[in-house]
């Protein structure tokens, strides 16, 4: 307003916390000096890093990139312009290995290009080649990179790497190098390069990868560039690359502390050591919706299933704040800062005697009670872990949330599975069904137990807890008429006898196997038999019979594409693992199709 014009928002310029609070995309971080300070929320999950990035100055670099005159010259402003909202720690590079670095990033930039021509900033120059808290300092080095692209046509790594690692010298804090490229790294994989990268992971480095290319397009060398990026890059090396074009660039570089991107997920993990985990995140940043409540500045949405910033951190005046009894706020006087009253706060003597409140034993806290909702859709997307049942329309906690094998192998209705896989922690620890001894218990699960021998067993195919290794089984299917979903035996399966499985059109008996089968139009040859079913067709131009579904289908080639990304193995409805859904489902329509 002093200027008079409009200008980009800057959240470091905000110096109290209840202003940076309610500043929406402005988080106060308490990690910065005695009192805190106010970083961009994008950032507001970075731990205390080092962060050195390779940038690949080949000539291949100078050409131009999308609607970029040089690759190498937007590389670089991208990167001045991300410094400029990265929360630095403020230090300068030259700091004496016995001063404390302060809260915040430190940034280092190397170039690599021809083998042994790999550079860093002089050291009469910003930095003088070491990483840096600050902007000056960045600034200067990044101009230095700039007017000394080395443009020649091979990409050698080795000794670039051997300089990044000179430059991780803090083992409080977490350590990232990005490798930026658009070029097939030559000595990559090579016995020099191998060791380099063998000794930053020994230091605890996590190494990540971005391919660029010129266009929307994939070049001729994609493939081996990529293969050749991926001998340097942390495991699961999948997971630490990405290709882009260079315009996604900024997004990879701005969500990097974001845990819900790629490469944010793992950097600003809940790993402990060097860099785990602030004890404050912004809030879009918490997954879970205890872990989200327990911090007073956030709120999570029972319908949209996200943590947001609570209302009342909005109200900087103390009378404000009190006014507000529909939020349940309250003012904090030492912090001067607005919080919504503490949900659950309660020790064990008193937990249960709040009728929203449970006692959790594995994590010893009270909690808000899990999976109320009132809806099956809200309560199967619960990343709490909650199942529906579908008979009682009522949302339950699931049981069975060990995180550890050998924790949940020691509760007897628990089992590890490791074959179950998923996004959560708990994934592969399931419910082990049937274990009761009381045949009146063992009989309320009917769906998946009996009483047999004297003994409470499970039904065929219950054996079965994921939906791949069931469907696997050629005599079960996964089962989501109702909820919770199990593996059962199938249709025509559970006919005994010849003459039931006969009596039902759907069903035929197997003599060889002894059993009864589901029929498969494409199995019958004779016009007649085939009639006799109401959902196949005798097609007499190719005399034969085709499921009704499929009798118009021409003479066609059909190719199906289909997502594998990690957003895939979270569940679908009442599937629990998407993309082995979408498999199994595409092996059920094959079974069906006149191929």
């Amino acid at each position: 307003a002093t200027n008079n014009k409009c200008v980009d928002k800057d959240c470091s310029k905000i110096t109290t916390p209840c202003p940076c609070n309610k500043d929406l995309g402005c988080f106060w971080d308490t990690t910065f000096g005695a009192n805190g300070a106010c970083v961009s929320g994008s950032f507001g999950g970075c731990p205390l890093m080092d962060v050195v990035v390779l940038v690949d100055g080949t000539t291949s670099m100078k050409s131009a990139f999308g609607r970029h005159g040089s690759g190498y010259q937007a590389v670089m402003e991208f990167l001045r312009d991300w410094a400029k909202t990265l929360p630095l720690s403020g230090d300068t590079g030259k700091i004496a290995a016995s001063v404390k670095v302060g809260g915040g990033v430190r940034l280092g930039v190397v170039q690599f290009a021809a083998q042994g021509r790999a550079t860093k900033t002089g050291p009469t120059v910003g930095s003088g080649g070491h990483v840096t808290g600050m902007l000056s300092e960045l600034e200067a080095d990044l101009d230095y990179q700039e007017a000394k692209m080395i443009d020649t046509s091979d990409a050698y790594i080795a000794g670039a790497l051997q300089l990044a690692q000179a430059m991780f010298t803090r083992p409080d804090r977490k350590k990232v190098l990005i490798v930026i490229s658009d070029s097939i790294i030559m000595d990559a994989g090579r016995a020099e390069a191998n060791a380099a990268v063998s000794s930053l992971f020994g230091a605890g480095v996590k190494v990540f990868g971005v391919l660029l290319r010129p266009a929307a397009a994939f070049p001729s060398t994609a493939g081996d560039a990529r293969d050749a990026m991926l001998n340097v890059l942390s495991n699961v090396r999948d997971e630490h690359f990405l290709d882009a074009q260079i315009e996604d660039l900024k997004t990879i570089l701005d969500t990097l502390c974001d845990p819900s991107q790629q490469f944010g997920r793992l950097i600003a993990s809940a790993e402990g050591g060097a860099g785990a985990l602030k004890p404050k995140q912004p809030c879009p940043m918490y997954f879970e919706k205890n872990v989200c409540n327990k911090d007073a500045a956030c709120r999570w949405s029972a319908s949209l299933l996200v943590c947001s910033d609570s209302a009342c951190v909005r109200h900087c005046d103390e009378d404000v704040c009190k006014a507000d009894s529909s939020n349940l706020c309250e003012w904090d006087a030492t912090e001067k800062i607005c919080y919504k009253k503490p949900i659950c706060d309660h020790p064990i003597s008193e937990c249960a005697a709040d009728p929203g409140c449970e006692w959790k034993a594995t994590s010893s806290v009270c909690v808000e009670k899990e999976c109320q909702h009132q809806a099956e859709s809200g309560c199967l997307s619960d990343p709490v872990g909650c199942i529906w049942d579908s008979q009682k329309d009522h949302c339950l906690p699931r049981p069975c949330t060990y995180t550890v094998k050998e924790a949940c192998n020691l509760d007897p209705t628990c089992t590890w599975d490791a074959a179950v896989v998923g996004t959560q922690a708990w994934v592969s620890c399931v419910e082990e069904p049937c274990t009761t001894t009381n045949p009146t218990e063992c009989l309320k699960d009917n769906r998946r137990c009996q009483w047999e021998a004297n003994k409470c067993t499970t039904k065929p195919c219950v054996q079965h807890l994921d939906e791949k290794t069931c469907d696997h089984d050629e005599a079960c299917h996964w089962d989501v008429s109702e909820s919770p979903t199990i593996c059962s035996e199938k249709y025509c399966r559970k006919m005994k006898s010849e003459g039931l499985c006969n009596d039902d059109t759907k069903c035929a008996w197997s003599s060889s196997d002894n059993l009864c089968k589901e029929v498969v139009c494409s199995d019958l040859a004779d016009q007649c038999a085939c009639n006799e079913r109401e959902f196949c067709t005798w097609d007499k131009q190719s005399t034969v019979c085709k499921n009704v579904d499929f009798g118009g289908c021409p003479s066609m080639d059909v190719a199906v594409v289909f997502d594998g990304s990690g957003s895939m193995s979270q569940s679908f409805g009442r599937h629990p693992h998407g993309f082995y859904a979408m498999i199994e489902s595409l092996r059920d329509w094959f079974k069906t199709l006149p191929l």
